[in-house]
């Protein structure tokens, strides 16, 4: 079931293939000009300074460089000498990539890369003779439609590598632990069991050494607790001992409440006489 699962992946990995080349049919990008440009240091140093605190930049989606995107960079140097182009990339590299392809399209000079709060900024300067062209969409570039389709075909293509490399991974694991069940039942259960006996013997005597080592560890707690418990019974019967010691007190004090409420009465009963 794995290696149908497997085989069905990698037909789909070659349509995704056959695809992707076919959008790229029109997809002829420029090479690097052999005459170009130079700026010194200083230069360089002033255009990224003056670059990175523009308020006005393009972004870079997930599209990637398309004749839309060069048009753009035109329409900002006719009122700069320079653009800001902010890329969100996962790597460095594939940064690098689309700053050179800007350059070559473009026909700028390429200033700086920087890491920035909202991806990557990329700087280009229009250069010091520069000539608007009269195509600002040049025609080696995809379209905004083909470019998205492009990119929806590269999506597939990475995601279907990915899923044949967990494929594979799972096929192989497979393999091993068939190759393993074949071991043990050439040479007999009794190996397995003895493995399985001797990890559960070690788990055992691991459990028993921590419940040890606990006990060492607290026993002072565990005699404060028997203190407890002797002090709690011995109060128990002092306890005991002191309620039939205050039974037999208790006598003579009813005694004399009950001589004192006579004497109330017959007090009384000469106070009515003397009324009469």
């Amino acid at each position: 079931k794995l290696e149908k699962k497997l085989a069905f992946a990698e037909r789909k990995l070659l349509k995704a293939e056959r695809a992707l080349a076919k959008v790229e049919e029109c997809l002829k990008p420029a090479e690097q000009r052999g005459d170009q440009e130079c700026i010194t240091d200083e230069e360089r140093f002033m255009f990224r300074k003056l670059g990175l605190k523009m308020k006005a930049y393009l972004l870079l989606g997930r599209r990637g460089v398309f004749d839309g995107t060069v048009e753009n960079m035109h329409l900002h140097w006719k009122y700069r000498e320079l653009v800001k182009i902010l890329v969100k990339a996962k790597t460095f590299d594939g940064v690098k990539n689309v700053a050179l392809a800007l350059e070559a399209e473009s026909g700028g000079v390429l200033v700086s890369i920087d890491k920035v709060s909202k991806g990557y900024a990329i700087i280009v300067y229009r250069g010091k003779d520069y000539k608007r062209p009269p195509m600002l969409r040049p025609k080696n570039l995809l379209t905004k439609r083909k470019a998205l389709a492009r990119s929806i075909e590269l999506q597939r293509r990475e995601g279907l590598i990915k899923h044949i490399s967990t494929m594979h991974a799972k096929a192989e694991q497979l393999r091993a632990e068939i190759e393993q069940m074949e071991m043990v039942e050439e040479k007999g259960d009794e190996e397995l069991y003895n493995n399985l006996y001797a990890a559960y013997a070690s788990s055992d005597e691991e459990t028993e050494e921590t419940d040890e080592e606990e006990d060492d560890a607290f026993p002072e707690t565990h005699a404060e607790e028997e203190g407890e418990v002797s002090e709690r019974d011995d109060e128990d019967w002092g306890s005991d001992e002191s309620e039939t010691g205050f039974g037999d007190d208790c006598v003579p004090h009813a005694e004399e409440l009950q001589t004192k409420s006579e004497d109330v009465q017959s007090e009384k009963v000469r106070l009515q006489r003397q009324k009469y």
